[in-house]
């Protein structure tokens, strides 16, 4: 049995031999190799999740770039409205798409970034000539199909203008330039045949329509005709409307022709009644302007007539035919020149006959010329309305007749289209006050607010009676 040394207490073993460290299980034992191993890691995850940014900004950058630039590419294309811009797009967009790429690769300085950005421009690259070829298919078929209808248009007015056998060859013109327009994928066959049989009817009823306006009497006995006239290709409803139209433009053109020669012939009857107030008018003037169709028959008669009549010399005026006259011209539609010309014959006639003066006549005449127009409206005008009371209290008078035409007469001096409207009235009042002094001489002697002195005292003038009798009251 081994004996086993004793140390006293107190003291320690001294001992030759290397102390023994031995390995002991714990949570120490591998502390510092496992945290430089994870620092290693946290390192590499931070390099690589920066260069993974660096990638991220750099294709963001140039792609946001090359967007940019598609956009542009997008946007310029819509615009490109002509066939000729069109096509100058179109053979310029490989070298503008490559300069595009060219630019936005300047942008990146990584490998991985420019090998990721390169397979996006290709894809977004595919996209962007998908949408810009569609684009200029769709504004090349509008520019096809715009000059299209202006060639349709030309060739329209050629059927229209020529004669039947040049309208031939511009048909087979206009059929050929439908069928060039569907293999330009411009319209589908379907569609240049419909067009074809619209525009063959609508053409012809245009070069109908054009020889009604050119020649609507010719047009409509050729239409009357029916399939044996030149229009034989037109159907029958479709000539009985022409027809109408034909008949409607002759009324029209008779309705012109009428107007025309009323405002030449009333022109020219003015004239020569001028010369007729200043003697200077002759037969043979009369009889070589209405030869010529440039004055009235029934104005040229008269107008000879007054020339022969010996009562037109020393005419004096008949004042019932003044205010008869008067009254006609209030009635008369200006706008009307037959009515106005029937007036003026009617008016020199009189004279002819010695019942109108010289002046009294040229007095109406000239009315016609510059007339009343506002103010006689439908009789509702001041000057219409003050006429009639002048010719109310003319008929009051001792002599109704010869009252209201020298009343009248006055009036028609006194004031003219441009005389206001209060002023009209005055001056009717004020005749109707000369006409009173004239009949009644208490008119003339009394006036309005005059204190008389009476026998049972004194009284004041507030207005005055029809006959011009003063109206008092007490004072």
């Amino acid at each position: 049995m081994a004996r086993i040394p004793s140390v006293p207490i107190g003291q320690k073993q001294i001992t030759t031999q290397a102390p023994v460290v031995r390995a002991e299980q714990g949570v120490f034992s591998t502390a510092v190799p496992r945290a430089t191993q994870e620092l290693a890691q946290i390192t590499s995850r931070i390099s690589q999740q920066f260069e993974e940014a660096q990638i991220l900004a750099e294709k963001t950058r140039a792609g946001t770039e090359t967007m940019r630039k598609f956009k542009e590419l997008e946007l310029e294309a819509q615009s490109a409205r002509n066939i000729d811009d069109i096509t100058k797009f179109r053979n310029d967009y490989k070298n503008r798409t490559s300069k595009i790429r060219e630019e936005a690769s300047k942008l990146i300085t990584l490998p991985q970034a420019k090998s990721e950005f390169t397979r996006a421009f290709d894809r977004d690259a595919i996209f962007n000539e998908f949408n810009i070829r569609k684009t200029l298919q769709q504004n090349q078929n509008i520019a096809l199909e715009s000059i299209l209808n202006e060639n349709l248009a030309q060739l329209r007015e050629s059927y229209i203008s020529g004669s039947p056998e040049s309208r031939a060859s511009v048909e087979v013109k206009r059929d050929l330039l439908l069928d060039d327009a569907v293999n330009r994928g411009v319209v589908t066959i379907a569609e240049a045949q419909i067009a074809k049989g619209k525009q063959q009817k609508e053409w012809r009823l245009a070069k109908i329509d054009a020889d009604i306006e050119g020649d609507a009497e010719f047009a409509l006995e050729q239409l009357l005709l029916g399939e044996q006239g030149i229009y034989a290709d037109v159907d029958a409803s479709d000539r009985l409307a022409k027809e109408t139209k034909a008949n409607t433009k002759l009324k029209r053109n008779e309705k012109v022709a009428k107007k025309i020669t009323n405002e030449r012939h009333t022109k020219n009857e003015l004239d020569l009644t001028q010369k007729l107030f200043t003697n200077e008018l002759t037969f043979a003037e009369i009889q070589e302007q209405f030869i010529s169709n440039n004055i009235s028959q029934k104005y040229a008669g008269v107008l000879d007539a007054v020339l022969t009549s010996p009562d037109a010399i020393n005419a004096k005026t008949d004042n019932a035919t003044y205010g008869k006259m008067i009254t006609a011209y209030l009635g008369l539609d200006e706008s009307d020149l037959d009515n106005l010309r029937e007036f003026k014959i009617k008016v020199l006639g009189f004279h002819g006959a010695g019942m109108l003066s010289r002046n009294d006549t040229e007095f109406l005449i000239n009315k016609t010329i510059d007339p009343f127009t506002q103010q006689k409206d439908e009789g509702k005008g001041f000057l219409a309305s003050t006429i009639e009371t002048i010719k109310k209290w003319a008929e009051n008078s001792p002599e109704p007749i010869a009252a209201t035409a020298r009343m009248i007469n006055k009036f028609v001096n006194r004031v003219d289209e441009k005389t206001p409207e209060e002023d009209i009235v005055k001056a009717g009042q004020d005749i109707i006050v000369e006409q009173q002094k004239v009949i009644n001489p208490n008119r003339a002697r009394y006036q309005i607010n005059q204190i008389i002195k009476l026998k049972s005292g004194e009284w004041k003038v507030v207005d005055f009676k029809e006959d011009g009798d003063p109206i008092l009251e007490k004072f």
